[in-house]
Formats: structure tokens, sequence, C-alpha cells
């Protein structure tokens, strides 16, 4: 163990003296404080074998070990880059690991093209902040209540992934999104929303935001009241929704407001068991079209209210609608399942 540590200790000193030389100016300072926790850390495990406490030897130097590989791939990056060789190690995306108590550094550090992975643990609420370019996922045993943005969260080209959020009561919501907050292209996937099954009051994703635009692809919702909902008189400035599962949804699947100034569109979904379609309070915006192609509905779908076959709420000059089925035969639905031309 303590020859593996000398090794990385070497390690650690070269990175000392190569990173800075590849670095802008201005980030020298971080990197002389990366280096210095990393030798700190070596020191550290270097304590604990003496005390000959080999468990926390042996867990701190696994985390080391990740944190030096990161370190060593951005590097090698860099190099790339400066040099215009091809880098076979950097052929995929950087992944940092995060737990409950490291995510708020984790993310506030994180860099364009990374991914943060959320490992097991209980998060509770996680508020985001400032991000950029980067991939929030989950793995499995990460526990989180919901995600929550606020005046201050500022995202572009973010994606949240493998989330699994539960909604346990009426009130609550899986994603909220925040009316001031500053979101260019957030898109949310491969997660799963799913509610108490009897409390109509209860969201997948609600927000009011009306310049924010976001896609959600390959989500699952099931036993909650709306899935995807906007508040107040609030909206999006464009949403589209692409390979999703809707299952036993109490209110509408999907319901903006008269605030929501975008295109929606809607593709490649499935729908069972729910009770509303698609709303849309007020008409679309000029030149900003309504999509509705590749989606199943099934026959048990109530429509509008539970009092009538109509699926849609919504008025729009421009509607593509195609290559739909409701109940296993075609389907092309107009003005009789509540699509209103202006």
């Amino acid at each position: 163990m303590k020859k593996i540590l000398a090794v990385l200790l070497s390690l650690v000193m070269a990175l000392t003296f190569m990173m800075p030389a590849f670095a802008a100016e201005e980030e020298e300072p971080a990197f002389d404080e990366t280096i210095n926790n990393a030798i700190d850390t070596v020191t550290g495990i270097y304590g604990d074998l003496e005390e000959g406490d080999y468990a926390s030897a042996v867990t701190e130097t696994l985390a080391f070990l990740e944190r030096l590989f990161v370190a060593i791939h951005n590097l090698i990056d860099q190099l790339s880059e400066m040099f215009g060789f091809d880098c076979p190690l950097c052929s995929g995306p950087v992944i940092l690991s995060a737990d409950p108590s490291t995510l708020a550094d984790v993310l506030a550090t994180a860099k364009e093209g990374e991914i943060v992975s959320l490992t097991a643990g209980d998060y509770g609420v996680i508020t985001l902040g400032t991000l950029n370019g980067i991939t929030v996922s989950a793995e499995e045993g990460a526990v989180v209540d919901y995600i929550a943005t606020t005046a201050e969260t500022s995202l572009t080209d973010v994606t949240l992934k493998d989330f699994a959020l539960e909604v346990t009561a009426g009130g609550e919501y899986g994603i909220l999104i925040d009316a001031n907050a500053a979101i260019d292209n957030l898109v949310i996937e491969d997660t799963t929303f799913t509610g108490p099954a009897t409390v109509k009051n209860c969201y997948g994703i609600k927000g009011n935001n009306v310049n924010a635009t976001m896609t959600v692809r390959n989500c699952s919702f099931k036993d909650t009241g709306y899935a995807i909902y906007s508040s107040g008189k609030g909206g999006y400035a464009g949403l589209t929704i692409d390979g999703c599962t809707f299952d036993n949804i109490y209110s509408w699947v999907i319901h903006v407001q008269y605030g929501f100034t975008g295109d929606l569109a809607i593709t490649d979904c499935s729908f069972t068991a729910c009770e509303d379609g698609i709303s849309k309070n007020g008409s679309f915006s000029e030149g900003k079209t309504f999509t509705f192609t590749g989606n199943t509905v099934g026959a048990d779908c109530a429509g509008h209210d539970g009092k009538d076959s109509k699926w849609f709420e919504l008025k729009t000059a421009a509607a593509v609608i195609a290559d739909n089925t409701f109940g296993g035969a075609e389907w092309i639905p107009g003005a009789e399942q509540g699509i209103k031309a202006l």
C-alpha cells in the first residue's frame, strides 16, 4: 500500500509542475488548489496507515484514484487539443461521481461536456444553480425528493437523466421550474415520475417560465394528477415531448397556460388510462406549431374531463398531425376532438 501511495504522490508532484503549463493564466490558482488538496489527501492516507486504520486508507485511496484519473484525463485532453493528435483515452466524457455530501461542490466545478453521476444515497431536494453543458444522472439507489430551480438558477444545454422521482401527496411535484430561472435547452430524459395514484393535484413536471425551452425524452409518468403542467398563467418558450409513456394520469396529461409562447411537439408517445389529453389555454402564438405525430392513445383514455370524446383543448393556426392511433386504429384527430383552427 505504501508503495502505491508513493507512486500516487509522484504523479501528484509531476502534475504540480505540468498542469499550470497547459492552463490559462486565470486557471492556475484552481490547479494549485487541486494539487494542494491532493497532497493533503495522500498525507492523510499515510497517517491512516501509520495508525492502523486500513479501512479508511483503502476508501480514501479509491476516491483519490478516481480524482487522479479525472485530472490525468483532462491533462491528456488539453495536450491532444494543443498538439492536434487523437486521444483514445479522451473519446468519452469525464464522469464525476458525487454523493450527498459532495454534490454541491462537484456541480460547482463541473465543466462543459462532463457527467455528474449521483451515487447511492439520500439527496433530499436538489436545487440547481448555474450549470452549462453538463449532464446530471442518478445511479441506482440515489433517492431524490424532487429537483428544484430558483430565480438564481441558470441552465444552458443541461441534461437530467436516470432519476426516479416519486410524488407522494397532493401539491407535490418531481421537477419544479421557477418563473425567473434562466433555462435554455433543458433536457429531461430516461426519468420516471410516479404519483400516489389517488390525487389529482400532484405533478410530474410543474412550472411557470415563459422563457424556458425544454425537451422531455423517454420518460415515464404514472399515477400522477398532471404529468407536465405550467402553473398560473405561465408557460414555456418551447416544449418537446418525445418517446414518453403516460399511464393512469388523473387530469390533463400535458397542460400549458396562456403564457406558453412557443412550439409544442408531442411525438412517439403512448397514453393509457389517462383522464384528459392535451390542453393549451389561449391560442398558439403566431408562427408557432402544434405537432402530434406517431403517438398511441389507448381506448381507455376518457377524453376531455371524462365527459366526451375530446382529447384536446387548443386553438392553433398551424398543426402537424399524422401517424397516430387510437384504440389500435388509425386516428386523425380534428375539430371533433377539440383541435380548433384559428
